[in-house]
């Protein structure tokens, strides 16, 4: 939801490579998809296992700023994909 939205906005990416660099607590940052760091800006706009999640949701290039700080509508799209992928961000 509005929660996953806001640690979307760079919180996320941050957690990620800590819990993976300084507390090993994860095996390794990298998304599931192996092409690149699980961060906001690959799971909101190219990682290839949220592709249909991602062609649903956003019928046409939508810009990162737009997805993260955009209107009401802008952002709930954005949560909206979040709890469809059921990723943890």
């Amino acid at each position: 939801g509005i929660r996953d939205v806001e640690r979307s906005r760079g919180l996320g990416d941050v957690y990620k490579r800590q819990l993976y660099r300084v507390m090993k607590v994860i095996p390794s940052p990298m998304c599931p998809c192996g092409e690149a760091e699980q961060n906001t800006e690959h799971f909101l706009r190219t990682c290839k296992l949220h592709l249909a999640q991602r062609q649903t949701i956003w019928d046409q290039p939508t810009p990162i700023k737009e997805k993260l700080h955009g209107s009401l509508e802008d952002l709930q799209k954005t949560a909206r994909f979040a709890v469809e992928t059921g990723t943890q961000v």
